[in-house]
This record gives C-alpha cells, structure tokens and sequence, in this order.
C-alpha cells in the first residue's frame, strides 16, 4: 500500500504507470487500489474507460505516520543494541 501511495503522489495517475512505479503485479495493485479507495486514501476519477488515481489528504497523512515510524524504529534500533 505504502509503495502504492508513493507512485501516486510521485505523479503516476494511471493504472499501469502505477504497477510499474511499485513494481507490483495487476491484480495484487487492483486489489490495493481498491482497499485504497474504500479507505479514502486514493480516489479515482473516471472517464468513459480509463481511470485515474489520486492521493488523498487521509492517504498524505498515511505516508507521514508511516515515515515518522520508519524514523523512530530506525533510531531505535540505532540506540539498542539488544534489538539487533
């Protein structure tokens, strides 16, 4: 999902552009899509055939705490040894 929301807000709107930014197959990047979009992270216009996705306010917070933990665990593990 994190992979998902980096393309996105990198500037791939289209499906494809967007496998191939995060390097994830079709059907597992629908799928994730889809938990996205029911999670009000991403949302997708439409127009006749073609999709677009993009990231939401909700789906920018979610890179945030999901960067900050990466920080903490990362100085953390620096800190403690007994982690390693």
């Amino acid at each position: 999902c994190i992979d998902v929301l980096k393309a996105i807000k990198k500037g791939c709107k289209k499906p494809t552009r967007i496998m191939y930014s995060s390097n994830i197959s079709w059907i597992p990047l629908n799928e994730i899509l889809n938990f996205l979009v029911n999670q009000n992270a991403v949302i997708v216009k439409q127009t006749g055939k073609k999709k677009e996705y993009y990231i939401t306010n909700r789906g920018e917070e979610i890179l945030e705490y999901y960067e900050q933990f990466k920080s903490k665990l990362a100085r953390m593990h620096r800190e403690s040894p007994s982690l390693k």
